[in-house]
């Protein structure tokens, strides 16, 4: 039986469509608070840019000691604070609901095992206050931090999330047995601490070629004939973002840009095509990942009934060839795909265990007319891309 895959197709990092460009923006808290006793003031943490940490990139922190890091008492050197007790919560207010994408943090030493190693997030929106975590916004990601008391440590989330009140519950700090020191680890962990934390707030800005030129579609953006090459160049034709700088990796301060394409209804769907943006500098797309929801699930629900989250590489910085992407069919997907076990070798697709291995340009799928490989490629255009 046939079943419609999936309405919404969302990607990191796409050579072919975004959201937009993202412009970064801290977020200093309006206030925060801690479940734990503190040895150095909790207060600390939400200094922010040009107190807590330089205004500038790369955004190194700023002070030390009492003045500007925060740290729980002691359980009792050594020991593990964690080890017995309840983690420390913290909770930043930003004032009012805003859209978030990744949250910074500064560790607490580099000299001892008491910064906090890892922590997991929780959200509440205005109305729901500090009392409702979790109700509305059920993300609930979990970062890792190494030992560094100088270097900013960013954590993109895998969406926007709109919300006033965020928790920091710290889960794990880097105690190493019996915590006294040695070849495993510093000395510490009786304590728990950071230096100071911030969220990033993305904003939609400009992109220096428009995002529309990517749904160009057969005869305008692409050839209508196989093997369907790019067509135009330029700002009428190509996708790309505003600048983080030159020269900087516009990846390594900004949130990976997240591309949604509306494809109208549910479609079965059995690979996706893309095109580089240039071959004559690296601003191109190297990989992407992708993410899907049913018309029903809305772009609010990603990945939540379609597991199939899969990633790609493009090798090769070229604007001219068309790339296809095929997708593979896992038993456990919750919504099926009609493409069975597809997977690429040696130029070749092997299309069940029970048929041969056929040259992907003669390979082609009798029960999907809506996306053939080539040479009898019907590309799905999206309708419409936000």
């Amino acid at each position: 039986m046939k079943t419609p895959l999936s309405r919404y197709l969302c990607a990191l990092c796409f050579a072919f469509s975004s959201t937009a460009a993202f412009a970064a923006e801290f977020i200093v808290p309006v206030s925060v608070t801690s479940t734990a006793p503190e040895f150095y003031s909790v207060q600390n943490l939400i200094q922010g840019p040009g107190i807590g940490f330089k205004d500038t990139e790369p955004y190194n922190q700023l002070g030390v000691g009492s003045a500007s890091r925060w740290v729980t008492t002691a359980c009792g050197f050594p020991c593990d604070y964690l080890a017995g007790g309840d983690p420390p919560v913290i909770v930043l207010d930003l004032g009012e609901n805003t859209n978030l994408s990744e949250i910074s943090v500064w560790g607490h030493s580099s000299t001892n095992a008491n910064g906090v190693k890892e922590f997991m997030l929780r959200f509440a929106t205005e109305a729901e206050g500090e009392t409702g975590f979790g109700t509305s916004i059920t993300y609930n990601p979990t970062f890792q931090t190494a030992i560094d008391d100088v270097k900013r440590q960013s954590s993109f989330f895998d969406k926007t999330i709109r919300a006033r009140y965020v928790e920091v519950t710290c889960t794990d700090n880097y105690f190493t047995p019996p915590g006294t020191g040695g070849p495993d680890g510093p000395a510490g962990g009786d304590r728990v601490g950071l230096g100071e934390t911030s969220v990033t707030s993305s904003t939609e800005g400009d992109d220096l070629y428009v995002v529309a030129n990517l749904i160009q579609g057969l005869g305008s953006g692409f050839s209508s004939n196989f093997p369907h090459d790019q067509l135009g160049g330029g700002s009428t034709h190509r996708w790309v973002t505003t600048a983080c700088g030159y020269p900087c990796d516009y990846l390594g301060s900004l949130p990976p840009p997240v591309i949604i394409l509306d494809l109208g209804e549910n479609r079965a769907l059995q690979e996706i095509n893309v095109w580089g943006y240039t071959g004559a500098n690296d601003n191109g797309v190297k990989e992407f990942q992708l993410r899907f929801a049913t018309a029903a699930e809305g772009i609010d629900n990603f990945g939540k009934s379609i597991t199939y989250n899969p990633t790609f590489l493009i090798e090769d910085k070229n604007d001219l060839p068309r790339l296809p992407f095929p997708f593979q069919f896992q038993a456990q997907h919750p919504v099926q795909l009609l493409i069975p076990g597809a997977e690429k070798q040696q130029g070749h697709i092997q299309n069940r265990p029970d048929l041969p291995a056929q040259p992907l340009e003669k390979l082609k799928f009798a029960e999907e007319q809506d996306c053939l490989l080539p040479p009898n490629a019907q590309i799905c255009r999206p309708r419409e891309i936000d």
